[in-house]
């Protein structure tokens, strides 16, 4: 359960970047993330 956890904060680490990079950049789209 070790790798699910690892796995999971990875996942909620880049929906994190993703997030800024968008507040950073709106309407350019171009963070390269699928959400």
């Amino acid at each position: 359960m070790k790798l699910f956890a690892r796995i999971l904060a990875l996942v909620l680490g880049t929906v994190a970047l993703a997030a800024q990079a968008q507040n950073l950049s709106i309407g350019t789209g171009g963070t390269g993330g699928v959400y």
